[in-house]
């Protein structure tokens, strides 16, 4: 359990206890990497021009060697300075040496490209995946699945409950997005048009699986395009198309979608929508929390967007069908971590995410003030609809709690496919293993719900049961 304060050395450090260690610290891991990149620019105003440098070692953390014990990794608060750290632990008798973690890099290089055009470029605009205070730190999550045999998630299945996907091959009009592959698709459905070509006709379900699941590239381009990354990039998945071109569907073609993924093989079922505030209750959307439930029976966890409010700040409940029966509703988080002010929270929400955006300002520390930014993805260049080509895709930056949803599904495909919660882990234990290993925000009133982390959530040696590690 995390515990703030001075520590054993008067130090504003963050102490974890792991495994049956009595020791506040965590076993020194050596990290694989953090991966260099190579990039294509693509104009978007707002967005940084360079490329963000790759850091040489962990930014919120440190390994201390205690005399007679093993090297261990200690956590830092928000806000404390690694070099900081060490200077006030070098001071103390006991502590034998105190070192940065540094990061070791593997020759796992993607291409992937983002805004800037050089070098590393994607991660100046996916600040949502990266590091603290406000990512979800999955590169070295990465890492972790390569040693599990299961690169980006491969082995599992995700479904896109949503306006569907712009997905290979191409039908008609419709263009496939360059930054898929082919391979990833599974049939799907379509119960708008009540066909089997979930075909993306608004953006939204494109830029959602982008997160989730989007290709990176290794090496030269195989047959797609390299723009930005996708967390679960080994994934599959199926897309179930219940939103109209306008974003908008009913409780039943929600339902029945959901219902429809579960008893067709997915593990994981994304549903990045809500309802009006008007419905409290599953006797106004009996089809949905049916499906949910059976959705959970057929071994699929639902992973929804707790709700975005249209004006003011989020309330302090989920809107359905986050709080539907047997459905992990996710929160939006900013881009410093503090919770969005649209984002729905606590009651019946189960985690925070990155999903972009302004902060709440109850909510809030410094660091959030000039919090803005979107999350960003390749889908098409239109909103909030098409147009009847549909041949333009660009890098679109989107917020919400949508966005929160597909990092919890994408982190939610690697955990599954990392073992580290069991070989063919049910719902409920891959939910609890999300919540169990989500780190704290700043403060307990608005943040009790915990914040996703992708690097905890697919450690091995960090174990659950009782209280949040």
């Amino acid at each position: 359990m995390a515990a703030r304060g001075s520590g054993n050395f008067g130090h504003p450090l963050v102490l974890r206890e792991r495994g049956p260690l009595i020791a506040p610290f965590m076993l020194s891991i050596a990290s694989k990497s953090a991966l260099a990149l190579a990039g294509l620019g693509l104009a978007l105003i707002g967005v940084p021009a360079v490329a963000a440098a790759q850091p040489a070692y962990a930014p919120d953390e440190i390994v201390v060697g205690i005399e007679g014990e093993p090297a261990r990794v200690q956590e830092l608060a928000p806000g404390t300075s690694v070099n900081g750290a060490i200077a006030g632990l070098e001071r103390d008798p006991a502590v034998e040496f105190a070192q940065p973690n540094w990061i070791a890099r593997t020759a796992l290089t993607p291409l992937d490209r983002g805004t800037s055009g050089k070098p590393g470029g994607w991660t100046a605009d996916q600040w949502s995946f990266l590091g603290r205070p406000g990512g979800i730190r999955i590169e070295r999550a990465w890492d972790r699945l390569l040693d599990a045999g299961a690169p980006g998630g491969a082995g599992t299945t995700v479904a896109i409950v949503d306006t569907g996907l712009a997905y290979a091959p191409a039908v008609g009009s419709f263009l496939p997005s360059p930054d898929f592959a082919p391979a990833q698709f599974v049939p799907g459905i379509d119960l708008v048009d009540d066909d089997g070509e979930p075909l993306d006709e608004n953006g939204h379900g494109t830029h959602v699986a982008g997160t989730i699941a989007e290709q990176v590239t290794l090496g030269q381009p195989a047959g797609f395009d390299d723009y930005l990354t996708g967390i679960a990039y080994g994934a599959r998945l199926m897309p179930v198309r219940v939103l109209d071109r306008a974003g908008a569907g009913t409780a039943a073609d929600v339902g029945e979608g959901i219902l429809w993924a579960a008893r067709n093989g997915a593990d994981i079922i994304n549903v990045a929508l809500q309802f009006d505030a008007a419905v409290t209750g599953c006797k106004q959307v009996p089809t949905v929390c049916r499906a949910t439930r059976k959705a959970q029976r057929h071994g699929a966890l639902v992973i929804a967007a707790a709700g975005n409010a249209l004006t003011g700040n989020g309330k302090r409940r989920a809107m359905y069908p986050g709080a539907a029966p047997g459905v992990f509703a996710v929160g939006a988080t900013t881009e410093h971590g503090c919770l969005a002010a649209y984002s729905h929270f606590r009651k019946r929400t189960d985690l925070l995410a990155p999903g972009g955006g302004e902060p709440r300002p109850a909510a809030s520390h410094a660091a959030c003030a000039g919090d803005r930014r979107p999350v960003l993805q390749l889908s098409y260049d239109c909103f909030p609809t098409c147009s009847e080509t549909y041949e333009r895709f660009s890098i679109r930056p989107d917020l919400g709690t949508s966005m929160a949803a597909a990092h919890a599904s994408g982190v939610a495909a690697l955990v599954r496919a990392s073992g580290v919660s069991g070989a063919d882990p049910r719902p409920k234990r891959l939910a609890e293993r999300l919540t169990c290993t989500s780190r704290p925000g700043p403060t307990k009133r608005f943040y009790d719900d915990g914040v996703l982390d992708a690097l905890r959530a697919t450690d091995p040696g960090r174990k659950c049961g009782g209280p949040k590690s």
